[in-house]
C-alpha cells in the first residue's frame, strides 16, 4: 500500500514538473497547450500571416541587393540611371538660352535659386526622333562628383529594381552613343548610363565668358 502511494506521488511530481516545462515550450513554439487547440481556421490565419511576413522579409532583402534605378524614353528607346544620383524631376518650363553654346545644350533653369545647365539627351546622343515620339518634357537634375546638371528627357517611365546579374556589359546597337557612356544593358534592354563618363565630358560645359 505505501509503495503505491509513493508511486503514486512520484508520478504526480513528474506531472507537474513535465505540465511547467511545457507550457512554456507551447509558448514560445507558438503552440497553444493541451485543451485549448486552434480552430482550423485559426491555425489557417496563423500560417498565412507567417507566409506574408516571410514574404515581406525576402521582398525587402531582394531590394536590397539589386540595382535601383530611375527609368526614362528617348524616342523608342528606354534608358536608366541610378536612383542616388537623381536629385529630382522637373517638367519643362521656362529656360535661358546661353548663347554660343552647342546646340545640345538647351540652356540653364532656375530651380529655387540654383542655376542648372540642362542638356537636350536627344540632341547630344544624335538620337532620331519620329513623329509618334513626342516632345522632351522633362529634366532630371542629375549629381555626381563634379556638380549638378539637367537632362532633358522624353518622358519619366519609373522607378525599377535590378540585380547586378541582371545587368550585362553587352551594349545595345545604339550606334550614335558614345560606349562610355553606357554601363551595361538590362534583361529587358534597358540602356543604364554611365554619369560620371557622360558629366565628365567637357562639352558639357557651359563656361563664363
Amino acid at each position: 500500500m505505501a509503495l503505491k502511494k509513493l508511486e503514486s506521488s512520484i508520478s504526480e511530481n513528474e506531472a507537474t514538473h513535465f505540465d511547467r516545462i511545457r507550457k512554456p515550450l507551447a509558448v514560445t513554439s507558438g503552440m497553444a497547450p493541451a485543451g485549448s487547440a486552434e480552430s482550423p481556421e485559426r491555425v489557417q490565419e496563423i500560417l498565412q500571416a507567417r507566409a506574408r511576413a516571410l514574404a515581406k522579409s525576402v521582398e525587402k532583402e531582394s531590394q536590397e541587393k539589386s540595382v535601383v534605378v530611375l527609368v526614362f524614353r528617348l524616342a523608342d528607346q528606354r534608358y536608366a540611371v541610378p536612383l542616388v544620383q537623381v536629385v529630382e524631376i522637373q517638367s519643362l518650363g521656362q529656360y535661358a538660352p546661353v548663347p554660343g553654346t552647342p546646340p545640345f545644350i538647351m540652356g540653364v533653369i532656375s530651380v529655387r535659386g540654383q542655376i542648372f545647365t540642362v542638356v537636350n539627351l536627344r540632341v547630344f546622343f544624335s538620337v532620331q526622333a519620329d513623329e509618334e515620339s513626342g516632345q522632351c518634357e522633362s529634366i532630371l537634375i542629375v549629381e555626381d562628383s563634379g556638380g549638378r546638371m539637367g537632362l532633358l528627357v522624353d518622358e519619366v517611365l519609373g522607378i525599377s529594381h535590378y540585380f547586378p546579374t541582371e545587368i550585362h556589359d553587352v551594349k545595345l546597337n545604339l550606334s550614335t552613343i558614345k560606349s562610355e557612356y553606357i554601363s551595361g544593358t538590362t534583361s529587358d534592354s534597358v540602356a543604364v548610363l554611365n554619369l560620371m563618363e557622360l558629366l565628365a565630358d567637357r562639352k558639357m560645359l557651359v563656361e563664363d565668358e
